[in-house]
Formats: C-alpha cells, sequence, structure tokens
C-alpha cells in the first residue's frame, strides 16, 4: 500500500511553477503541479475528498508527502489519522518559515491522507481516505487574510534557515503533549515560536499586541523586575542602529506594553489607541520588530548559542554587557 498526503496552502503567491516541488522537511514538498494532483486522484478519491475540494486542490500551492505504508505493521484505522496529524503539523513549517521573511497570513486549513494499493488495484476495505483541520488560522499584522506574493529564493532560504532549529521530533506529539513540553522542556527558541504563533492566530488587536510581547520576554526578559523598562531598552539596543533609531524604538515598545498592559487587565485602552488604525499600526511595527528580533537571535553566532543552551546567566552577562558598555 501507499499514502498520499495533500494540504491547500491559502495565502500564498508563488513567482514560478514548482513540480516536483520544494522541500519543507521531512517528505513534505511544496508544489503547484496540478499534473501531481491529478495523477493521484482517481473517482474513490475524488468521491471521498468532493469535488469542491478537489477543484480547489489543482488551483494553486499545496503540501504533498507520499511513501510506503506499512499494512501489516497497522494496529487498527487510528495508526492513519495519526499519520495525517503528523503531516499536518509538519505543514505548519512552512507558515512558520515564511513569517521569518515577512508579515502574511499563509496557512494550511484542511488536510487530505490517501492510503491506496500501488497498482490502484483498490480493495476498498483496505483502501481509505482521512481528511482533518488544524486550529492555527494565521492571519497577517493587521488581523487580515491577504495573498502574498513570495519569490522562489526567498521560500527556498527561509525553509533552509527555519528547519535547522526546527525539532521534528515535536511533530510526533499530539497537542496537550506539545504543550507540555512548551511549560517544561522547551528552550527560549521553541517557547518564542509557541507564543507567536498564538498572536499570529489573532484578529482582535490588543489580543495580537499583548501576545506579541509574551513572545518577546521569552527571548529578552530574565527577571520579573522593570519588564517593560529592561525590554524597552534591550530591543532598542539590539535592533537600533544609532541613538535616534534607538530612541525611536524604545518609546515605540513603551507605547506597546501600554496597550498590553490595559489590554491584559481588562483597562479601558488609552483614547490615543482606541481606533482600529492606531492598532493596525502598532501591531504591524511590533511585529516587523519581532521579526528582526528573532532572525537576529538565530543567526547571531554569539546569542545564538545561548538561547539554544537556555543558560539564564550568560543571557544576563550577554544583556548586562549590552546595555552597560
Amino acid at each position: 500500500m501507499k499514502y498520499f498526503y495533500v494540504s491547500k496552502v491559502h495565502g500564498l503567491e508563488l513567482n514560478r511553477t514548482l513540480n516536483k516541488g520544494i522541500q519543507v522537511v521531512d517528505n513534505l514538498r511544496l508544489s503547484t503541479s496540478r499534473k501531481r494532483i491529478e495523477e493521484k486522484a482517481d473517482d474513490f478519491f475524488i468521491e471521498l475528498v468532493g469535488m469542491l475540494e478537489y477543484d480547489s486542490l489543482l488551483y494553486g500551492p499545496y503540501l504533498y508527502a507520499e511513501g510506503e505504508y506499512n499494512l501489516d505493521g497497522e494496529k487498527n484505522r487510528e495508526d492513519r489519522l495519526e499519520l495525517l496529524n503528523y503531516f499536518m503539523r509538519l505543514s505548519q513549517t512552512l507558515p512558520n518559515a515564511l513569517w521569518t521573511i515577512k508579515d502574511n497570513s499563509v496557512k494550511t486549513e484542511l488536510g487530505f491522507l490517501y492510503i491506496y494499493d500501488k497498482d490502484k488495484d483498490l480493495h476498498l476495505e483496505q483502501a481509505s481516505v482521512s481528511s482533518n483541520t488544524r486550529a492555527s488560522y494565521f492571519l497577517n499584522s493587521h488581523g487580515e487574510n491577504v495573498d502574498t506574493n513570495f519569490t522562489f529564493d526567498e521560500v527556498s532560504e527561509c525553509l533552509k534557515r527555519y528547519t535547522l532549529i526546527f525539532d521534528q521530533n515535536t511533530a510526533e506529539l499530539e497537542d496537550m503533549e506539545t504543550a507540555g513540553i512548551v511549560t517544561t522542556k522547551a528552550n527560549r527558541i521553541e517557547r518564542f515560536m509557541y507564543f507567536l504563533q498564538s498572536a499570529r492566530t489573532q484578529s482582535f488587536l490588543p489580543n495580537r499586541i499583548s501576545s506579541y510581547c509574551t513572545a518577546l520576554e521569552t527571548l529578552f526578559s530574565t527577571d520579573n523586575q522593570e519588564i517593560s523598562h529592561k525590554m524597552s531598552e534591550r530591543i532598542a539596543r539590539i535592533i537600533g542602529k544609532d541613538f535616534p533609531s534607538r530612541e525611536k524604538i524604545f518609546k515605540f515598545m513603551k507605547t506597546a506594553y501600554s496597550v498590553r498592559s490595559s489590554n491584559v487587565h481588562g483597562d479601558k485602552l488609552h483614547k490615543k489607541y482606541r481606533s482600529v488604525e492606531k492598532q493596525s499600526q502598532i501591531s504591524s511595527e511590533l511585529d516587523e520588530y519581532v521579526r528582526q528580533l528573532y532572525n537576529f537571535v538565530t543567526s547571531d553566532d554569539e546569542i545564538g548559542p545561548i538561547y539554544l543552551r537556555d543558560n539564564q546567566d550568560e543571557l544576563i552577562q550577554y544583556f548586562n554587557k549590552l546595555t552597560l558598555a
């Protein structure tokens, strides 16, 4: 028996056609080839998937994986759903990696797993099509769904960088198991990504801004004293190039923390920040700073290894040198 996993990618425009496609992680690939879908889809697959979903798969980018399915090793039909869920969790690698390049609302929603006979001589008691959805419904920094264009080189480069620190083993875990690891074993970068994903699902912008701040604290907070001041200072020092730019960033982070404080404590926002337009501007600018900071800590030769070791003392020493030197 063989398996074929496929999931439509929403919100992504590519500047070229991908046939075999770009490898994402494991044997999961990104493609735009209509022919590949048509080759795999027979009447059995189309009937169970439905014509509307099938037609959607034929146009635009999608993620797919294929390989041998060990029918003899199958304990029960739940094994097929576990395999489907594994690939759906791997599929989240793509929107996470694309975010490191620029703001977007790329996402996968519905995934299908087709188990079929190698020669398409279908035995209906063995063949099956399973489907499931993912809860992570990403929006852009304005809380909107938009199509975003990426070049082939942008997609290739961000996947190459992102998968260097991606722990594929977590894709084998159920959601509750992953949540437990976040609060017990995950390093700062892994915890950051968990909170970032939460932020990117928020359409209510004060919540989104609050979640961005929480994500940043997993990277730059080392105690619970004067958090907003220390965060603003450290972030300004890292990404500001000179005093004027650092002062601008410092003041902006104070603004973001003001919104967060009112939001999480159930207070009314200051009248300066009550308009959707102002919240959208803060969210968009904060999203860009978060991206710059993530790319910095995952590429800098000095601080990057400290995060991977998750060494608190080393991190404190680094920030002391950064702000006092």
